[in-house]
């Protein structure tokens, strides 16, 4: 079974309240943004990234790469790790 992350930003509880019932239902680890870190990207086989948008508002890039980037990361090392003597 994959390992899920839910990663969420809310401002006034809606994205909160979704979050907690996709992870709820998906039987993923809940985390804020400001919770989840690069190093813990690692642990995990997949992503549900959820913010509040209102109007014309986009999810900030920035925000995003940070996450993607560790995940990357994380894949290579599993994929890879194995030659250094270690299973990702």
């Amino acid at each position: 079974m994959s390992k899920i992350a839910v990663i969420y930003w809310s401002g006034t509880g809606n994205t909160q309240q979704m979050a907690e019932a996709i992870a709820n239902q998906a039987h993923a680890d809940l985390f804020t943004a400001s919770e989840f870190t690069a190093d813990k990207a690692a642990n995990y086989d997949a992503f549900a990234f959820g913010c509040s948008a209102m109007g014309a508002e986009q999810l900030e890039r920035r925000r995003v790469d940070g996450h993607l980037e560790a995940r990357q990361r994380g894949a290579e090392y599993r994929r890879y790790g194995h030659l250094a003597g270690r299973a990702g």
